[in-house]
């Protein structure tokens, strides 16, 4: 059990402006973020033909395993194999139903659809099984969402080129069964909280004045994407508008951050001293990540311990204690 830090000998308002510096640092508004910019790369999974909100309370609620199906041309049906016909399926998905029992049993089946070949999804996943295995060992931290929906928006009427950021993330695990070549790839969740884009409200705000609507709990996709369509309606002239699509991918721990400082450290600030501490060492974590304890408290710079605790001895403590309770090695 922690013992609280005093708040008279702790400074908020300097630890505040540390630690905002260092958030602001650490994210990233350009268009090089992707959850400000997404593009699909090679190692990203479309999901087509399939109803958001069912996936999502399969997945999310009832703890359901998924697998990948490739796209099939014959599928198509007949009469569109002409010259003149574009066989790639369209990435929209369909409007989920209230009743599952009124849906087609594609909807309703633990096969998660997608546009590509047999063999260009079996690639795609197991570039995208190394990289995140990789990034899970190296970092401790999971970086696989599945994004539900995006806003399609651009920061400056002088860029004709728009921007696709996703809505909603689910922390999801992807994995793999058999060896290479002959492998099946399955994807669950991870039992993490489904977070809205605070890169994208953040930047909305500041740029467009614009109040994007946090996710609330429980919330299904489809649902707060029609919140979202209600506050961007006045920039829709503009060519704003909600995407009915879904991919998986990675993200930067960088945006991992936000999302904890997001849901975690902003409630809580400034009236707790040791919840800011952790959060500062969470952002120094994603730039280095040190194997022992002592190294973890020489990382903390003078002045922001000084202004935490008078007493070295009882801080390095305290911030032992937090590395145990966050695990962060």
């Amino acid at each position: 059990m922690h013992t609280p830090i005093n708040d008279d000998n702790v400074d908020h308002n300097y630890l505040l402006s540390v630690l905002e510096k260092t958030r602001q640092k650490l994210l990233d508004h350009t268009r090089r973020n992707r959850l400000l910019n997404y593009k699909e790369t090679g190692r990203d999974i479309a999901i087509i033909d399939e109803m958001a909100n069912l996936v999502y309370e399969d997945l999310v609620v009832n703890s359901n395993r998924f697998y990948f199906d490739c796209f099939d041309e014959d599928d198509q049906g007949a009469e569109e194999d002409d010259l003149f016909t574009n066989n790639e399926p369209t990435r929209i998905l369909p409007r989920s139903q209230t009743s599952r029992s009124n849906v087609d049993e594609r909807y309703r089946d633990d096969r998660l659809q997608t546009p590509f070949s047999e063999k260009e999804l079996e690639r795609r996943l197991r570039r995208l099984y190394s990289e995140h295995r990789t990034l899970v060992a190296e970092t401790g931290a999971n970086s696989l969402f599945i994004a539900m929906g995006f806003l399609e928006w651009s920061d400056s009427e002088d860029e004709p080129r728009p921007m696709r950021s996703p809505l909603v993330l689910v922390p999801v695990r992807l994995h793999r069964e058999g060896t290479v070549g002959q492998a099946q790839y399955s994807l669950t969740f991870d039992d993490g909280a489904l977070d809205s884009n605070y890169s994208l409200i953040e930047k909305i705000k500041n740029n467009f004045d614009l109040n994007l609507p946090n996710l609330k709990e429980e919330e299904k996709p489809e649902d707060y994407w029609e919140r979202v369509s209600a506050a961007i309606v006045r920039r829709q002239e503009a060519g704003w508008n909600v995407v009915h699509e879904m991919a998986l991918g990675l993200f930067k721990l960088e945006e991992a951050l936000e999302r904890f400082w997001s849901q975690n450290i902003q409630p809580l600030y400034p009236d707790r001293a040791r919840s800011i501490l952790s959060v500062k060492m969470i952002a120094i974590l994603v730039q280095k990540r040190p194997t022992n304890k002592e190294d973890w408290f020489n990382m903390i710079p003078t002045d922001l311990r000084q202004s935490i605790h008078p007493d070295e001895g009882e801080f390095r403590q305290d911030v032992f204690e937090i590395i145990d309770e966050y695990e962060v090695i």
